[in-house]
């Protein structure tokens, strides 16, 4: 994906946009997705909260992301964080509580958040990648200096799956908003953003779900236990998928990760942490 492959706008993919909904103001939720993708990856989990529970939902682009793929090169774990952080202030602007879901990248990004804003009323963390499946990203750091950009393009049926629903529900049929070109140098910031978030767990006090796919090709689910082993938070809820792969809220099974989402944002917490 290149700046040339848009026509709209010279900067920014028509799924690259920030997405807005504008409901209530009891309460809002900050959407953040993952590495090389864009905001139409969690977009239509911030639709469902809008249209079911009346909130306010911002879908936030994190910076290099959804223009040229070689924007991440220049791109910090620090810089993706400042577009979470400036989203959550425009929501906490907005609305009496603020929650936060995050899918992959965007998970560890969520809980980073909310081990430094003890207001938020609730996080969904989803497949958020502790441990990531494979070795070879741990090497992205000495890696970066030999080989800049690698191609990493997605060879799964999710871009039909993406399109069909797009198709179904009225939206433009642009597949999956994605970098198929990856910085390795980027890669190398994201698994140091996991490191950091590791040693941030003890920290998160907000109530947590945590939603994982037993098919996921990129994260290993054992992620998921050591994020409710690691956290002090009194609610921690966790859920897996059996069906999804990596991108939850695109695949076969978001409407049921929608509905946990929604319940899960709904209900009084409970003080001891539950296991699903």
């Amino acid at each position: 994906m290149l700046m040339s492959d848009f026509t709209e706008d010279p900067y920014l993919g028509e799924g690259a946009r920030p997405i807005l909904r504008r409901g209530g103001t009891a309460a809002g939720c900050l959407c953040i997705h993952g590495f090389s993708a864009a905001p139409t990856e969690i977009s239509w989990l911030g639709d469902h909260l809008y249209t079911h529970q009346n909130m306010t939902t911002y879908s936030v682009r994190l910076a290099g992301h959804g223009a040229d793929p070689t924007h991440m090169q220049r791109m910090s774990w620090q810089d993706w964080y400042l577009s979470v952080w400036d989203g959550y202030q425009l929501l906490a602007d907005q609305c009496e509580q603020v929650h936060v879901a995050g899918i992959s990248m965007g998970g560890l990004l969520t809980l980073l958040l909310a081990a430094s804003e003890a207001k938020i009323a609730s996080a969904a963390v989803i497949a958020a990648p502790i441990f990531f499946k494979s070795k070879q990203v741990h090497f992205a750091k000495y890696l970066k200096w030999f080989r800049r950009m690698t191609h990493m393009p997605d060879v799964t049926n999710l871009p039909e799956i993406v399109r069909a629903e797009q198709a179904k529900r009225g939206e433009t049929v642009l597949g999956r908003t994605h970098y198929d070109m990856w910085s390795v140098g980027a890669v190398a910031q994201m698994v140091r953003l996991s490191e950091v978030v590791n040693a941030r767990l003890e920290h998160i006090e907000v109530p947590l779900a945590l939603i994982y796919a037993a098919q996921d090709g990129a994260v290993q689910i054992e992620s998921s236990d050591y994020i409710a082993q690691h956290v002090r938070s009194e609610t921690v809820q966790q859920h897996l998928l059996e069906e999804s792969g990596h991108i939850i809220t695109q695949d076969i099974e978001r409407e049921t990760a929608f509905k946990l989402v929604e319940e899960f944002f709904r209900q009084p917490h409970t003080t001891q942490p539950t296991t699903e």
